[in-house]
């Protein structure tokens, strides 16, 4: 059995993951009401032990890795255009259709006529 094989975007979706999880191993979790989630993880910061840094987080990449692997997920979503492009209709009786883009992902298609 061979290592698991990702793609170029999964890997730059793990590697986009480190600042958060710095952020939530460190100092935990709160929702947008600014109340706690998951609080920090003990030890995380403690000078003395450094080696729990990568002790936690390599497993929960290498599970995110499988994850997006057997999801088949390519890259982690961008922020950015979200927009409906008309598509002229086909005939002088048809209709118009549509393509609807949510951060640069094709969302919905309505078929011109």
């Amino acid at each position: 059995m061979s290592k698991l094989t990702i793609t170029d975007g999964q890997e730059a979706s793990i590697d986009d993951l480190e600042d958060p999880l710095e952020q939530a191993f460190s100092l935990g979790v709160q929702d947008e009401s600014f109340n706690p989630v998951l609080d920090g993880l003990p030890l995380y910061d403690d000078p003395d032990v450094q080696a729990v840094k990568q002790g936690v987080k390599d497993p929960f990449k290498s599970l995110i890795a499988a994850m997006m692997v057997a999801l088949n997920i390519k890259r982690t979503l961008p922020v950015g255009i979200s927009t409906t492009v008309i598509l002229a209709k086909l005939t002088d009786i048809g209709s118009a259709g549509s393509l609807t883009f949510v951060d640069g992902l094709l969302t919905a298609k309505v078929d011109p006529s």
